[in-house]
């Protein structure tokens, strides 16, 4: 049954083999067969062992398994892989038929799978006794996936027992790769699958393939793969051969594939020479002899076929020759050198070392070494990384093309074989590239036509890499804080990291940060990698000397915050200027840095307070009405804010006169305390409260101020702190016209025509002059007032009567005013006293900007008791009509009408003619007296 074509294209790539025996020879051989033929399966479980067999052995066909290596050059790519697995499916003891087509399992770097055979390429066939069988399926994914490394197959079905020593037994699997690298040559690659038995006593075998495709023109050069079972070496007679038809054919041979005995049981690799990595890759049998226990019945190799292809070749007679040797091809590659043209361009570059901002020529010579030209020629080159493209700087052959940019392709039309294209073009270095040095290459792409009659392929190739190194002290600066939030009086530290990222020294490296507004510079903070710089300001400017290549110099330095920054974070960055030589001999250029901005969140805990009284004049009685405004000027919540104000010698607390923001506060007394509700930052409270003034102070003023603590947290997770201030002093004037008006006379008694003298003292009690002082003093009618009688302190004043009243002199605080004036008794008064009080009116200033106040005060009441004698007698007898014998009673009443006692008092009274007195009749006060004689003076007591 013919080989069937698995894949075919035609790129810079290979086709590769790789596989392994399932079986191992016997230990001793078998008679007319030797060691030909499998006796135990392989493992890669090396717990398994057949007794008289190493490690690794097993008699089940279910658990046998082998690995092999699959080597792949770096940078390729899996473009077809075909798994081919086959052996011998009957014996005379032994038939796996039924089991041909189940599933085995194939393990690549990826992982475990379970494959499935293609019907496709399934065969099975016998010749004599020998009945062989091969399966196959399309890999391609799982050997993408796994790439390169160690591949294994197992569950492989075959029979290993036969009573028969002439029924060879075999299993094995290769794994045939076609894979493109853009290193190897553009070549035409083909793999096949299928089976061919060739019978050890059969005439040769012919299958013939096709798909590949041969150069038209030039020598031809290719290999050619083919995997087999059950080849011994020890049985000489087989070839491979092969040709562009059955009348053509050579045999073909490889170092380990002798054309005269070419399957040996030998696993090669791509050079036809024996593979030792494998399982069991140390058990080999050698060329010509057949030894016990060794890799038995798998052939995999790789030969050069050049001798045998011709051009314009598409199919191949493949004769598979015997003589005594029987065996059954499974598997077939076809791999063909495509002749064309060869573009190996050559980059130069005019700078290896530079700095930033020179210019780079590159030079690209493409040139033509094949057989064919190379027709539509593009060089394509990428602008390296911190370069840019100088514009209008490509020439090709020496001719400037204006318009041309490398990184979009430059056409270079058609470069016949033997001749080249030399291009140029410019950049710029514009940055500090990454990575350094300048790594640069330039590609081309060309078609030509590989065989007559195909379609253009298109192929590339690269040039050499150039390299410029930039040479360039590249300084970055990596600044942090100590304290993200902090509060006023913190230290703040300060840590610069400036790393010469360059390759070369950073030279005079002068260091400046600014100290952030709100802060101040610590003196002598500064240290510059650990070591203390006294007097150094960062401010002003540090130079920190040189710093080598990769490299880094830490400063540090503190500042202390003193207030509440306008801007907040307080931000801050650090800066630097260096020098540095790109290129030795040439001058220095000059660079500058900027480090990150760092920021500290200054939390400020402060509040002011702002009080006022709204009289500054006041007087006893009036009421003051004090007003704190309580300003939260820090930037954090104020809490717990009490206020306290102790009440002002001189006045008395109004009950319920407490407000905060206008809203009355009963029951609360700013002398104890109380507290006013949070404050926000920004926010303000106004708290008002009222006093009466009672009494002028000692100093005439009224001075008052309140205190106010209230809770910050500034730090975040830390207690807060309080705040304590106390209100700015308001003062009031108390101005009292205080009037005091004090009388005397100069005699308690009198009598009628005396004279009596009134003395009255104004005294001006209060702390302001009293002004407008009238005097005046109401007399009694009893007495008369002794005209120009009056002085003032002393002095005598005519005309004044303190009848009509009179003004005095303006009265300075704490002095007095006496006035005097006399009055003459001229009656008895009422009730025999004399009363008399002054009054006195006055005004004084409380508030120069308001009206005066008046006052009216009386004096005390003096008194002055007029002393008079004076007798009222009144008499009665006890009848108006009488006779001769009858008794006459008189009644006599003596009534002291006067003001004071009658002393010395004697009644009289004459005996009546025609009467007789009546011996001890007297009686005064219903006292009898015996002196009592008519006409005699009788004391009254």
């Amino acid at each position: 049954m013919p080989f069937i074509n698995r894949f075919t294209t035609t790129v810079p790539g290979a086709v590769t083999f790789t596989g392994n025996t399932l079986g191992l020879s016997p230990t001793s051989p078998a008679p007319g067969n030797i060691f030909g033929t499998l006796a135990v399966f392989t493992t890669v479980n090396t717990a398994l062992q057949v007794p008289g067999f190493p490690a690794g052995t097993t008699d089940e066909w279910q658990l046998n398994s082998s690995s092999a290596i699959l080597n792949l050059p770096a940078g390729s790519s899996v473009l077809y892989a075909e798994l081919v697995w086959a052996g011998t499916f009957r014996t005379d003891t032994e038939d796996v038929l039924p089991f041909l087509n189940d599933n085995i399992t194939f393990t690549t770097p990826a992982g475990t799978f379970s494959v499935t055979p293609d019907p496709a390429t399934a065969q099975q066939g016998s010749v004599g006794n020998q009945f062989y069988y091969a399966r196959s399926a399309n890999v391609t994914n799982l050997v993408s996936a796994g790439g390169a490394g160690t591949y294994t197959t197992g569950a492989v079905p075959a029979a290993r027992t036969s009573a028969d020593p002439t029924i060879s037994r075999s299993a094995g699997w290769t794994l045939e790769v076609v894979y493109q690298n853009a290193s190897l040559p553009l070549r035409n690659l083909s793999v096949y699958a299928g089976q061919e038995i060739i019978d050890a006593s059969s005439p040769p075998v012919d299958a013939t393939i096709s798909g590949f495709a041969t150069p038209a023109t030039g020598a031809v050069t290719g290999r050619v793969l083919v995997t087999a079972q059950e080849g011994d070496s020890n049985i000489v007679g087989d070839q491979l051969r092969f040709g562009p038809n059955a009348n053509a054919t050579v045999a073909l041979f490889g170092p380990r594939n002798p054309a005269n005995n070419f399957f040996q049981s030998q696993i090669c690799n791509d050079s036809g020479n024996l593979d030792t990595s494998g399982t069991f890759g140390d058990l080999n049998q050698p060329l010509g002899v057949a030894l016990a226990v060794r890799r038995q019945g798998w052939d995999i190799t790789n030969v050069d076929a050049s001798s045998s292809l011709v051009n314009s070749q598409t199919s191949a007679t493949v004769r598979f020759v015997t003589n005594g040797d029987g065996y059954a091809a499974a598997g077939f590659g076809v791999q063909i050198d495509a002749t064309g043209p060869i573009i190996n361009p050559v980059k130069s570059v005019n700078r290896t070392v530079a700095g930033v901002g020179d210019i780079l020529t590159y030079t690209i010579t493409v040139p033509n070494t094949g057989t064919g030209s190379a027709e539509n020629v593009v060089l394509r080159d990428s602008i390296p990384n911190g370069t840019t493209f100088v514009a209008g700087s490509v020439t090709v052959g020496g001719v400037t093309q204006p318009n041309a940019n490398p990184s979009n392709g430059i056409n270079l039309g058609t470069i016949p074989n033997n001749t080249q294209r030399i291009v140029t073009f410019q950049v710029r270095i514009i940055s500090f590239p990454n990575p350094n040095p300048i790594l640069n290459r330039a590609m081309v792409s060309y078609q030509f036509r590989p065989f007559v009659g195909s379609p253009p392929i298109t192929s590339t190739s690269s040039s050499n890499t150039v390299q410029t190194t930039v040479n360039q002290a590249t300084i970055s600066m990596q600044k942090s804080v100590d304290l993200q939030t902090a509060t006023l009086n913190d230290v703040l530290t300060y840590t610069v990291n400036i790393t010469n990222n360059g390759n070369v020294t950073a030279s005079n490296v002068i260091f400046v940060d600014s100290i952030p507004a709100g802060t101040t510079f610590v003196a002598n903070s500064v240290t510059v990698n650990g070591v203390a710089r006294p007097g150094a300001n960062p401010a002003s400017s540090i130079n920190l000397g040189s710093i080598n290549a990769s490299q880094t110099t830490v400063v540090r330095f503190q500042v202390r915050v003193t207030s509440n920054p306008l801007v907040n974070p307080i931000p801050n960055r650090a800066s630097a200027t260096f020098t540095f030589t790109p290129v030795p001999g040439q001058q220095p250029v000059s660079g500058q840095a900027t480090s990150n901005t760092v920021v500290t969140t200054i939390n400020i805990a402060d509040i002011t307070t702002r009080k006022t009284v709204d009289r500054a004049f006041a007087t006893v009685n009036d009421v003051l009405t004090y007003t704190v405004t309580i300003q939260n000027t820090g930037n954090v919540l104020a809490t717990n804010v009490i206020f306290q104000d102790p009440i002002p010698i001189g006045t008395t607390f109004i009950a319920n006169s407490v407000t905060v923001d206008g809203v009355s506060q009963p029951g609360v007394n700013p002398a104890t305390g109380f507290t006013v509700a949070n404050i926000s930052p920004g926010g303000s409270r106004t708290v008002t409260f009222q006093v009466r003034v009672t009494s002028t102070p000692s100093g005439g003023t009224i001075a008052n101020r309140g205190n106010v603590s209230a809770n910050f947290v500034v730090i975040p997770n830390q207690p807060p702190i309080t705040i304590n201030r106390q209100t700015n002093t308001v003062v009031t004037q108390v101005n009292t016209g205080g009037l005091n008006v004090i009388k005397e006379v100069n005699t308690t008694q009198a009598a009628v025509g005396d004279t009596l003298t009134y003395t009255i003292a104004v005294q001006n009690t209060g702390n302001v002059p009293l002004t407008n002082v009238f005097f005046q003093d109401a007399i009694s009618s009893a007495v008369s007032f002794v005209a120009n009688s009056v002085t003032i302190n002393g002095v005598q004043q005519s005309g004044l009567n303190p009848n009509t009243g009179f003004s005095l002199p303006n009265i300075p605080a704490a002095q007095t005013v006496v006035v005097t004036f006399d009055v003459v008794i001229v009656q008895n008064p009422e009730n025999e006293d004399i009363l008399n009080q002054a009054n006195v009116t006055a005004s004084f200033q409380v508030n120069p900007n308001e009206p005066p106040v008046t006052i009216n005060v009386p004096s005390n009441v003096v008194n002055t008791t007029v002393q008079s004698g004076n007798f009222e007698v009144v008499k009665a007898v006890n009848t108006d009509v009488a006779t001769v014998g009858d008794i006459l009673v008189y009644t006599i009443e003596v009534i002291n009408a006067g003001s004071v006692p009658a002393t010395n008092v004697f009644f009289q009274d004459s005996i009546p003619q025609g009467t007789l007195f009546i011996e001890n009749s007297v009686v005064v006060n219903a006292c009898f007296t015996r002196r009592g004689r008519s006409r005699t003076w009788i004391p009254i007591k």
